[in-house]
Formats: C-alpha cells, structure tokens, sequence
C-alpha cells in the first residue's frame, strides 16, 4: 500500500469590535489613548485520503489547535495608521498574519478604530488552514483492510469500530442561530462549507456548532465531537 500527495495552504481573518471591557489597567497597564486588540489565532488541519481515482475522498480527519489569545495595547494614531502601519505591521509579524495578508488585516483593524466605541477590544481572528491531500493505492488483497484503516482514522479512536450516538442524544440537540458577532469558527469543520448569518445550526453539549445534516451523519457513525471529541451517549 503507497500512498502520495499535496499539501493546500489557506489563510482567512475577521476583525469586529468587541462587547465586553477591555481588562482594567491594573491588570494590563497602558498609557492613556492607547486600543486593545486582542488576536485570536487558530490553526486547522484537513486531511484527506483517496483510493484510486475517486474524486471523493474514503476519508476525512479534521483536527484544530487550542485558540492562542494574545492582546496588544496600540496607540491609536499607530492603529489608525498614521505611522505608515510601522507599528502594526510589527505586531501581525509577532502574531504570525501571512505577509500577503497583513495590509487587508491591518485596513480592518483601522475602520474598526476608527468607528470603535466604549472600552472594549477590537478583536482579530486568524485562522491557518491547512489540507493535506493523500492518495492511497487500491490495491485488491488489501483494500478492504485500507478501508478498515481510513475509517479508524476519520473516527480518531483507537477500537476496531466506531460507535454511533443514539438516536434520542441526536434528536436532543440544541439548533441555534448563527451570529459573526459572537466570535464562533465561521464554517463547518466538517464540510468545509462558511455559515451564512441567521443560519440555524446544530450545537453539541461541548458547545462546537455545525450544519444540522453534516453533524446528524457524523454521529450516525461516531458518538465523537469532529473537534474535541467529546462523546455523546451511545446508541445500545
């Protein structure tokens, strides 16, 4: 069994402004007139695997990291730019914005400033993508143990079969409006797909949201939350 592939690198970012205080001076001392941004950075992995010539993948592992929160106390003329963007420039490099990226980023920040209210933080979301696309030769004396071995790792679990939720964990699931201004990943970890605003989803008890029909498949399989696998009861 080989296997062979390619690896896909994306990049996206949101700016809003904050609704709650920024921490109080105590806590993070800062000079008067001075903007709290606060970068929210997360990384995410797709890996796909093919059998053949397939087009649809037999297998799809997603994982993301743990958010990494880091915020930044800016004077405002540096965040309104009227520097050049020096000072902004240095801190998307510290928090890691792609170069391709960073003027976008930085024009956003800017309007944010410029209409902000209040005391609270303008907050940035970035957000590393990565896919990894793998083929896997389909042999015919060993493809149904490649099966066996792709639906093992799409499950992330460590028996011989995954486990599905049960029907009466499925139904009980709480649907909620999508809202951008809340701060919630803005796509379907396991489609792939973007969530549109006023879009009902599906939130488990661990409180990751999904679209309603990519989540109720999911879990006809696996009792596992896709992203922090938090299990749901099992079907008896």
């Amino acid at each position: 069994m080989a296997s062979s592939g390619n690896t896909f690198y994306g990049f996206r970012f949101r700016v809003w402004q904050g609704r709650r205080p920024s921490p109080p001076i105590s806590a993070h001392p800062h000079a008067a007139g001075e903007v709290a941004i606060e970068f929210r950075v997360t990384e995410w992995q797709r890996i796909e695997k093919f059998i053949g010539d397939d087009d649809h993948p037999v297998s799809i592992v997603p994982t993301r990291s743990p958010t990494r929160l880091r915020t930044f106390w800016v004077p405002k003329h540096a965040v309104l730019l009227r520097d050049g963007g020096a000072r902004m420039l240095s801190v998307l490099l510290e928090v890691g914005a792609p170069a391709e990226h960073r003027q976008a980023v930085l024009r956003d920040i800017s309007v944010a400033a410029a209409g902000g209210t209040g005391s609270a933080p303008i907050v940035v979301a970035l957000e590393h993508m990565t896919v990894v696309s793998e083929e896997v030769d389909d042999d015919d004396d060993e493809s149904e143990e490649v099966m066996d071995i792709l639906l093992r790792e799409s499950m992330a679990v460590d028996v011989g079969r995954p486990i599905p939720a049960a029907r009466s964990a499925i139904e009980r699931l709480e649907k909620v409006t999508f809202e951008d201004r809340l701060g919630w990943i803005g796509e379907c970890i396991i489609c792939t797909e973007e969530f549109e605003g006023g879009l009902e989803l599906t939130r488990l008890p661990c409180s990751h949201v999904y679209h309603g029909g990519c989540i109720v498949k999911w879990l006809k399989m696996s009792r596992l939350c896709p992203l922090c696998r938090y299990p749901l009861p099992p079907v008896h």
